[in-house]
């Protein structure tokens, strides 16, 4: 109860109340408020392993690298679901680098990439329910990345996978394509790409890997470009999907994408006005039995995206104090149970 009350205190603090939004430091029980000009990096650089970082509802600029084992919480980046906290926006790329084992990204926009540095090995890495521009494991796979798992994400961009291995890519909205990795498990993305080249397929260079209950978008077979030894299962495809050196298992092919969702504009792209529940649940079922796509699978996309720390969905504060020289400030706040 006291670590809850004390969670609670914590992201109070981080929302617009006061004039300047705080990036709070929970440390050792203990927190610290840090200001400024650059108040991530400041608490960054107060932090060891362990630590856990609040970000408020604005824009702040990242440290060089982040080096450490730290839980980073955001406000979370749907509009409808933040207009009492507004979005919690890094600004810039973001490199995670070998010290960072354990890290858990979480509720957070990133304008830029998220980049896991050249051939250094970051394992646990647990990355959720944020918005990033483009995710990349840059390397070879001679020190790869192990055990991560990305799920409930938008990426807007690509997914390069060069130095990972033995990761979940799962329950995200992705608007392009996926590339490079071994032994990766892709599953229940709903992955919008729609480019029509014949060089680059949305599927490029995943070996060894299970790709299931997976929705594609693009309207032409290119989609399993040069992979091998992997197997796809209960995907749903708008088209005719060509194997090649793979396993093909029980996938959907030619589905008519007007009907599939509840709302989505078929144009390749995320907006937050998008519904991605499927009309029919029960005609697409997954290699586990539930539904394919987001909501389907053993992290069912989190609707807006709510980060699972306590979440301010409304606040009042009156404009001056009253005759007794008191504020009246209403706040509500959701436990997350997910």
């Amino acid at each position: 109860m006291k670590q809850i009350l004390l969670t609670l205190l914590v992201v109070i603090a981080t929302t617009h109340l006061s004039a300047q939004q705080l990036v709070m430091l929970q440390s050792n029980g203990t927190s610290t408020a840090f200001d400024g000009e650059t108040p991530f990096i400041d608490a960054y650089d107060s932090a060891i392993d362990g630590d856990t970082i609040y970000l408020p509802g604005t824009r702040v600029t990242p440290p060089p690298a982040i080096d450490k084992q730290l839980t980073i919480y955001g406000t979370g980046h749907y509009p409808s679901t933040t207009n009492a906290t507004n979005s919690s926006i890094i600004y810039g790329t973001v490199y995670i680098s070998e010290n960072a084992d354990n890290i858990k990204l979480e509720g957070i926009e990133i304008t830029g990439s998220l980049i896991f540095m050249n051939n250094q090995k970051i394992d646990n890495a647990i990355i959720s329910r944020c918005k990033l521009y483009q995710v990349s494991y840059q390397g070879d796979l001679t020190t790869p990345c192990e055990n991560n798992t990305i799920k409930q994400c938008v990426i807007t961009s690509s997914v390069s996978l060069n130095n990972a291995n033995n990761c979940i890519l799962t329950n995200n909205i992705i608007a392009s394509s996926i590339g490079n990795g071994n032994q990766i498990a892709i599953l229940n993305n709903v992955i919008l790409h729609t480019s029509t080249s014949s060089t680059y397929g949305t599927i490029t260079n995943v070996d060894n890997s299970t790709i299931a209950n997976n929705i594609f978008r693009r309207a032409n077979n290119v989609i399993q470009s040069s992979c091998e030894s992997s197997t796809f299962a209960n995907n749903v495809f708008k088209s005719t999907a060509l194997a090649g050196v793979n396993t093909f298992l029980n996938n959907y092919e030619n589905v008519d994408f007007a009907s599939l969702f509840v709302s989505q504009n078929d144009e390749g792209v995320f907006n937050y006005e998008q519904d991605y529940h499927l009309n029919n649940t029960e005609t697409y079922l997954g290699n586990d039995g539930t539904q394919v796509g987001i909501y389907g699978g053993l992290f069912p996309y989190k609707d807006y995206a709510i980060p699972t720390n306590p979440h301010i969905s409304s606040q009042s504060v009156a404009p001056s104090t009253d005759e007794n020289g008191m504020l009246n400030i209403s706040i509500t706040v959701n436990a997350q149970q997910e």
